[in-house]
């Protein structure tokens, strides 16, 4: 294996924490776990990494240190991200994916999200607890619930 790529912007306190490529603007998304940021490189040509701009929330304030912990492209071309108790949508701007907006979603009920995922025209929201289950046999190792994406109409 070769590098691809390597520079700050995909550091932190907890680094990288999922990718998604978007193939028709040849762009790999990365989000980074904290301090919570999505970044972009592009596939072809200049592979400069720059952190997307956001409008918006981009963080999860509870519990403590909760950040970015998955990610999933939308057939319509936005991207959900999936925060402990929360889950983002963010929607481009400017066609080179440099801004964005970002809309957030409270999902208490589903809290300890690690990942969101979007196939069939559905959303879902894993909560993987593999470590906990380990320490404690009573914990579900995990749990998959739809995600309605119309929560997020009601918020904008």
């Amino acid at each position: 294996p070769e590098l691809f790529v390597n520079d700050f912007l995909l550091e932190g306190l907890l680094g990288q924490n999922a990718a998604v490529i978007d193939e028709a603007e040849q762009l790999l998304f990365v989000i980074v776990y904290l301090p919570s940021r999505l970044v972009r490189v592009p596939l072809t040509g200049d592979t400069r990494v720059r952190e997307v701009n956001l409008n918006g929330g981009f963080n999860d304030a509870s519990p403590a240190l909760s950040g970015a912990d998955g990610m999933a492209m939308t057939p319509d071309g936005n991207i959900l991200v999936a925060f402990t108790s929360q889950v983002t949508r963010v929607v481009p701007t400017t066609s080179d994916w440099m801004n964005a907006d970002a809309t957030t979603v409270d999902v208490a009920a589903t809290a300890g999200n690690t990942d969101v995922i979007a196939a069939g025209g559905e959303v879902y929201l894993l909560n993987g607890q593999a470590v906990r289950f380990a320490v404690d046999a009573e914990t579900d190792p995990f749990t998959l619930t739809r995600f309605d994406t119309a929560s997020f109409d009601a918020e904008e």
